[in-house]
């Protein structure tokens, strides 16, 4: 336990440092997590459906902004290409990004797409955003559109997980035009919950199914 705290201490030291060789393992880690999500995308041709939601936060000008997130998409476990034996979950899915006002008062505020490589307790998700032009702007007005990315912590799937849920903490990191540096945003809890198939009897979700008996037909 003690080794797995200390990689995910490493991996967020990793992300906030401003040193050229941090910063280059960063850039290197980055790579192989969009070549493992590319190559996983493309070996997901039948796949489990997924709801991943997140609740945000930031603060700016003094004051906290709650944000969440939204979305389903396609989920499962494919081969890693460079680790014999090892599976790594991959999800890309796509929804809405919502504003709270004021406390129990939620606005969609924008649409966002993303994708994301897991394995074994932490997921690097990498997208997209748009804020809807129908309201002022709730990011930075340089933020109406761009990329997004950061570093999720979480379930250990080498530790027998039955392919149901996957949940954490985390950061992510909104960039947009002329914004330097991208705003900082954290994830308070995240979660991806496979969606039950119609027809799945109560027993067998309660009990548990492992990805590869339960595909969505294509």
């Amino acid at each position: 336990m003690a080794k797995c705290s200390g990689l995910i201490l490493w991996k967020f030291t990793l992300l906030w440092s401003e040193n050229p060789v941090t910063m280059n393992v960063m850039r290197e880690m980055h790579s192989r997590a969009t070549i493992l999500l590319g190559l996983g995308l493309t070996a997901l041709a039948q796949a489990d459906l997924y709801e991943f939601t997140a609740n945000l936060s930031y603060e700016q000008n003094g004051s906290n902004h709650d944000l969440r997130i939204t979305m389903l998409g396609d989920g499962g476990l494919v081969e890693d290409p460079d680790s014999a034996g090892t599976e790594v979950f991959i999800f890309s899915g796509s929804g809405t990004l919502e504003y709270q006002f004021v406390p129990g008062l939620w606005f969609e505020i924008g649409d966002l797409s993303m994708g994301l490589s897991h394995w074994p307790f932490f997921s690097w998700p990498m997208g997209n955003y748009t804020q809807n032009d129908t309201l002022p702007p709730i990011l930075p007005p340089s933020l109406e559109s761009g990329s997004v990315d950061g570093v999720l912590t979480g379930t250990n799937i080498s530790e027998g997980w039955d392919g149901q849920l996957l949940e954490g903490t985390g950061t992510l990191s909104f960039a947009g035009q002329g914004q330097e540096p991208p705003l900082q945003i954290d994830v308070e809890d995240w979660s991806i919950a496979l969606v039950p198939s119609p027809g799945v009897g109560l027993g067998l979700i309660l009990g548990g199914s492992r990805l590869n008996r339960r595909r969505r037909t294509s």
